[in-house]
């Protein structure tokens, strides 16, 4: 359990333990609340019980065994703090209006800090290089050592995925262009879209939903019109005469079966060996998607991170 809890995947709404359990030296409520958005893709498979029982015991297990802590605050906020807002009278019914009216604040709240626009901002260039100039780039650098596996993935996707996307934009590559790639860039809802070989001793290729074309979603099993992938490259295209392009390699997710799309009510994925890539507006928000441990292509997307 430690061991998984170590190669939860980064993700900016989640405080990842590194270390496992043993690197927390005082389990206070905020780590017992990242730990319990991942916890359920920690014990998959681990026990041949049902899976709320093993919840309810490692729940009483770390709460009574470590700390009080999270007791004591949910006490205040949701019991004292809205039992001295009620005038005394018919207080339980107060009491859920005030609770119910503090959720309805903050998810609103919420949406109005994602509805502020932002022109996409790349930072950290990692590397720049002219279109006729492709191939001498990929073949200098995809063999370096410190460049992770998905880079490299990326790399040699590259040259074919763009051809393809500038066939169908009826771009010619003769005209010339010139390529930067980035770590990284600021989506319009603020959400850092991530690529890099390392962050805080970790690589880091973000996971996206996509919103999809009407006229694709055929071709496509979705959720409501959401399709899933992992970001192998960030990349700005500059054509002469013709505005920049702000593109984003991708390879795309699939669900792994028609018949079983849910485990713990988490979408179930596999990764195809499809690549594409897609324009940098199309990416609907950054997602949690975390490997099922001890097998082999499955992945989970994290419903529990809010």
């Amino acid at each position: 359990m430690n061991w998984k809890i170590t190669l939860i995947l980064k993700h900016l709404e989640l405080k990842i333990f590194s270390g496992g359990l043993q690197s927390i030296a005082l389990l206070i409520a905020d780590n017992y609340r990242n730990i319990m958005k991942v916890m359920v893709f920690v014990i998959d498979d681990l026990l041949n019980k049902d899976l709320s029982e093993v919840y309810v015991k490692w729940n009483e297990m770390t709460i009574n065994g470590y700390t009080t802590e999270t007791y004591e605050a949910l006490h205040k906020t949701y019991v004292k703090i809205s039992y001295r807002l009620s005038n005394k009278k018919d207080v339980k019914e107060q009491m859920m209006k005030t609770i119910r009216r503090k959720a309805i604040i903050k998810q609103n709240n919420f949406k109005k800090k994602f509805k502020i626009l932002l022109k996409f901002n790349y930072s950290s260039k990692l590397f720049e290089f002219d279109i006729s100039k492709t191939f001498e780039f990929i073949n200098k650098y995809k063999n370096k050592t410190n460049l992770d596996e998905k880079m490299i993935k990326g790399l040699d996707h590259f040259i074919q995925s763009l051809d393809l996307y500038f066939n169908l934009l009826k771009i010619s590559t003769t005209q010339g262009c010139h390529i930067k790639i980035y770590r990284s860039v600021t989506l319009e809802n603020h959400a850092i879209l991530r690529i890099t070989n390392m962050f805080y001793k970790r690589p880091w290729f973000s996971n996206i939903s996509v919103t999809m074309n009407d006229e694709k979603l055929f071709e496509y099993q979705s959720d409501n019109g959401i399709c899933y992938a992992q970001t192998l490259l960030i990349i700005e295209v500059f054509l002469k005469k013709k505005k920049s392009l702000y593109l984003a390699l991708i390879q795309w997710y699939d669900f792994i079966s028609k018949r079983t799309l849910f485990v713990y009510s988490c979408f179930l994925l596999k990764l195809t060996e499809v690549y594409n890539f897609i324009k940098i507006e199309a990416i609907e928000d950054i997602v949690h998607i975390v490997p099922r441990f001890d097998k082999t292509n499955e992945y989970l997307v994290n419903k529990y991170l809010f």
